[in-house]
């Protein structure tokens, strides 16, 4: 469900979080969306958001400045360098090809 959350917010669409949702979303869900921890309060979240034009662009923004901020080209190039280096270097130990010894 996170990942169906994320392509959402990816595509500047608030979402309305279940309390459950929320809990298990690693971003902060009530900046991107509106938390809905009851039954009417999921749906007040629903009504806000698709009446209220200012509320949606807020959320939209925030929505949009997370993914910018998760998702920035050069902090992914980053992670999978330190990630392909680590691994070429756990390949070398075990294969015995490590010049430390």
């Amino acid at each position: 469900m996170h990942f169906q959350i994320s392509e959402l917010v990816s595509h500047a669409v608030p979402t309305v979080f279940s309390n459950f949702a929320a809990i298990n979303f690693e971003y902060e869900a009530n900046k991107v969306g509106c938390i809905g921890t009851t039954e009417v309060q999921f749906k007040k979240c629903v009504l806000d958001l698709y009446t209220n034009k200012s509320y949606w662009n807020e959320v939209q923004k925030e929505g949009l400045a997370l993914v910018k901020k998760k998702h920035e080209r050069s902090m992914i190039k980053e992670a999978w360098s330190k990630i392909l280096s680590e691994s070429y270097d756990f390949i070398k130990i075990v294969r015995g090809q490590d010049n430390k010894n």
